[in-house]
C-alpha cells in the first residue's frame, strides 16, 4: 500500500494541472492587447458583412452566366431559369453556412 508521501505527490500534481496558465481572456488583457482585439473582432465583422451580400449576388449571377452559355450552346430555353434558381439557392446555403460558423465562433 502506498504510504503518506504517495498522497503529498498526488496533491502536487493535482495543483499543477489545476491551475495551468490559460491564454487571457478578453476583460483581462490590458492596453495595446485589447486595442489589436478589438480591431481583429472589427475586421471580421467587416469581412462577413461584405461576404454574405457578395455570396448572394455571386450565386444567380454565376447561375445566369452558365444558363445563358448552356442555352446558347445547345439551342434551348430552359436552363437559363434553371440555373438561376439553383445559384440562388447555392447562395442561401453558403450564407447559412457562414452564419453559423460565425455562431460557433461566439
Amino acid at each position: 500500500m502506498p504510504g503518506p508521501q504517495w498522497a503529498a505527490y498526488n496533491h502536487r500534481v493535482d495543483f499543477r494541472f489545476k491551475y495551468r496558465r490559460k491564454p487571457p481572456e478578453e476583460h483581462e488583457l490590458r492596453g495595446e492587447q485589447r486595442v489589436e482585439a478589438d480591431r481583429i473582432k472589427r475586421m471580421r465583422g467587416l469581412a462577413l458583412g461584405v461576404s454574405i451580400p457578395m455570396t448572394l449576388v455571386a450565386g444567380p449571377l454565376l447561375g445566369w452566366l452558365i444558363g445563358a452559355w448552356l442555352d446558347r450552346l445547345l439551342g434551348t430555353g430552359y436552363w437559363l431559369v434553371v440555373m438561376i434558381v439553383l445559384g440562388t439557392i447555392g447562395g442561401f446555403v453558403a450564407m447559412i453556412e457562414a452564419l453559423i460558423m460565425l455562431g460557433r465562433e461566439r
